[in-house]
């Protein structure tokens, strides 16, 4: 139940939406009442003042051409106050992380806001929540904390930190000059600061596009910035990490429900080369990454080829291994402090430099460039709590042992550039926190957000040439996001693989009619393509619209007569049209052809019972039952066999059928759906019931 302060907010929200600038000054007067901040309400009375003034010269008929641009800036202004207000109010009566830290710091006898804190002389944490926390800044938080992170006294470290500070604020609380100072150190030389900057503009975009686009100075610092090739490539390198961030879950679920079981039934080949052994899935998933060993021959085809493609993905940027460290995370009270997980990974750490010194090995896997920051402290601190393994490590055989197995795993990385490698790592880091930090809340997580940076207001024109498109639309393309694929490629000038695209990615969601529609459209421009025209006849299948169907499996013929598939497609069109002559004349055919193909057997036998037909029939019928039959098989053969007039072969046939067949349903009820087959032999109910009956006997079930 929303609180009367909320309501408010949302009628404000409302008000401002419609540019009813006088109803949302009342409504942000009401919400400022009982708040302790004066200079609020005084800005509150000077915009009132400002409009009355507006209106009143409108009133009195004077001309004024920025009265659009001014009215505008009124509602920034009233927008402003009302992320003020929002504010005062969650530190006032709210019980969320973000207050309580707030309130916690104000009792502190150290100083706790940025005009008085000494960085060099912090902590990262108090850094992390005086930055986190603070109010809507001016020009002169700006400088101050440029200054900070421009000195060569503070640690990097604690730079980092602040500037992902400075990005959750304004996820929270929106903040223009915050954003402002987030541009700014985007010209950093420093690759690092530069990168989170950059993530944290762009997640502020996800988050607040219409926010940004009131303030003219963000639009044109944007605009020049996307005349930079380097700028226009990271933003590429962010979208296509957004794009792996929407497919994690599923991988998570791939990882353990097929990979991982299937590995713990292939480790014990690895126990025989002295490695380690596991004993169930969760100690095997901390390997990090996929054990070079897959290779090996032997190793079955489906899981190899399994294996390979997480690899693939992991080696794009793909988070596998989320599930795993979520559990690891949830254990160390590291990770129930916010700022730790902003925090680079550094091994000077005092909680993690202990037993790091201890073993060279675990400082070796730590440096795998497929790890976040998160990940590695997790790690760390799992490694710290394997005290008897430590000792068995200092074994110099098993050490040596140790390192060839875990040797694989940097060479699984494919070396990346330092732009993108930080860039994908922070966003990992980021991702990681929104989704499994205990304290996280969804109203500041942009990833519920529009990823799509191409329908950013902000950002759209920046990725919207051809070429960024192409390649962003294909990597979606590849990761079986079809949708966001979709929405790219309907960007795009068409051409016959972007409407064939299209069309699939419809045609997967099983949207016939739309992808029909593309797939038409793709035609144009090569009318005789045989991929386009084999899922034409599949929607149009789906569609029940058999005429169209066939047009298309007739027109496959004529490119490839020797297709079987495209023979069967037609024989299944020439059935639904009930003409079994035609069906049997493209079935024969393909029989020639394919020599043996039991669905080609299947065929012929059926379209031979439909055209009266019963003892070639049963012909076919023999031949598909001396190979490998389904239990269906057998049943269209104890038609064939009753039709013929051979009841003990029928009888035989039907009790095969029922002994396979896990269903309990009465056999004069399946021969009753197969009526239309049995009246044209003058075969009815009551015939089903007899042979109910004579099979029942058969079966040693009858009474």
């Amino acid at each position: 139940m929303l609180s009367n302060f909320e309501i408010l907010h949302e009628q404000l929200k409302e008000h401002l939406k419609q540019y009813h600038l006088l109803s949302a000054l009342s409504t942000l007067k009401t919400m400022s009442q009982g708040l302790t901040i004066a200079t609020v309400q005084d800005d509150i009375e000077k915009l009132a003042g400002d409009y009355r003034m507006m209106l009143n010269y409108m009133g009195k008929g004077f001309d004024d051409p920025e009265r659009h641009h001014l009215f505008e800036v009124f509602i920034r202004r009233a927008d402003e106050l009302a992320d003020a207000i929002s504010r005062e109010n969650e530190l006032a009566v709210g019980t969320s992380l973000y207050a309580r830290t707030w309130n916690t710091l104000q009792l502190m006898n150290e100083p706790h806001d940025i005009s008085s804190i000494n960085i060099s002389d912090c902590s990262y944490r108090q850094i992390y929540e005086v930055f986190w926390t603070s109010k809507l800044w001016t020009q002169s938080e700006i400088d101050i904390t440029k200054k900070w992170v421009q000195s060569a006294e503070v640690e990097h470290l604690k730079k980092c930190v602040l500037i992902s500070a400075v990005m959750m604020a304004v996820l929270r609380h929106f903040d223009i000059n915050k954003t402002r100072f987030l541009l700014d150190i985007y010209s950093s030389e420093d690759l690092t600061l530069r990168a989170r900057a950059l993530v944290g503009v762009v997640l502020v975009c996800i988050m607040w596009p219409k926010r940004l686009l009131m303030y003219e100075d963000i639009i044109a610092r944007i605009s020049l910035l996307a005349d930079e090739e380097k700028f226009r490539n990271h933003l590429q390198i962010i979208q296509t990490q957004l794009f792996l961030s929407s497919v994690t879950q599923n991988l998570e679920k791939q990882l353990h429900n097929e990979i991982l079981p299937e590995m713990m039934r292939q480790a014990q080949n690895l126990k025989q080369n002295g490695n380690l052994s596991f004993k169930d899935a969760e100690d095997l998933s901390k390997l990090l990454d996929i054990n070079p060993h897959w290779e090996q021959p032997g190793n079955d085809d489906n899981f190899m080829q399994k294996m390979k493609s997480l690899v693939e993905m992991q080696q794009q940027g793909a988070d596998i291994f989320i599930g795993t460290f979520k559990m690891i995370k949830s254990k160390y009270p590291f990770f129930n402090v916010a700022a730790n997980w902003f925090c680079p990974f550094s091994k000077k750490n005092p909680e993690v430099a202990r037993f790091l010194e201890k073993n060279k090995l675990f400082s070796k896997l730590l440096n795998n460039e497929q790890l976040c920051n998160s990940d590695k402290y997790a790690l760390a601190f799992m490694f710290g709590d394997m005290p008897v393994f430590l000792d068995c490590i200092q074994n110099e055989e098993l050490n040596n042992a140790l390192e060839k197995e875990f040797s694989g795993i940097n060479h699984l990385s494919m070396p990346l550039m330092d732009d993108e490698r930080t860039l994908r790592i922070y966003l990992q880091d980021l991702y990681r926190y929104f989704k499994l930090f205990r304290y996280s809340e969804n109203s500041e997580n942009p990833f519920k957000k529009n990823l799509l940076l191409t329908e950013n207001a902000l950002l759209s024109a920046v990725l919207d040439d051809e070429n960024t498109l192409g390649q962003l639309a294909n990597f979606a393309f590849s990761q079986k996001s079809y949708h966001l694929s979709r929405q790219l490629y309907l960007r795009m000038q068409p051409s016959a693989i972007i409407l064939q695209k299209i069309g699939y990615s419809y045609q997967i969601e099983n949207r016939y009619e739309e992808a029909i529609s593309a797939y038409e459209k793709a035609r144009i421009f090569h009318e005789n393509d045989e991929w386009t025209l084999k899922q034409l006849g599949n929607c149009y299948g789906f569609t029940n619209n058999v005429h169209a169907a066939l047009e298309c499996y007739l027109q496959l013929e004529l490119i490839n007569q020797e297709d079987t598939d495209v023979l069967l497609h037609l024989a299944e069109c020439f059935l639904q049209l009930n003409d079994p002559k035609s069906a049997f004349q493209k079935l024969y055919k393909a029989d020639y052809l394919s020599e043996n193909n039991d669905d080609v057997l299947r065929g012929l036998a059926w379209c031979s019972l439909l055209d009266g037909m019963p003892e070639q029939a049963m012909a076919y019928y023999q031949r598909l039952l001396a190979k490998s039959p389904l239990p269906t098989d057998y049943l269209n053969a104890g038609h064939a066999a009753w039709i013929s007039g051979d009841l003990p072969s029928a009888i035989n046939r039907y009790a095969t059928y029922l002994r396979q067949h896990e269903k309990t349903e009465d056999l004069s009820m399946i021969l009753a759906k197969d009526n239309t087959l049995f009246y044209k032999y003058n075969l009815v109910k009551i015939d089903f019931c007899l042979m109910q009956d004579l099979v029942n006997y058969e079966l040693g079930i009858a009474e």
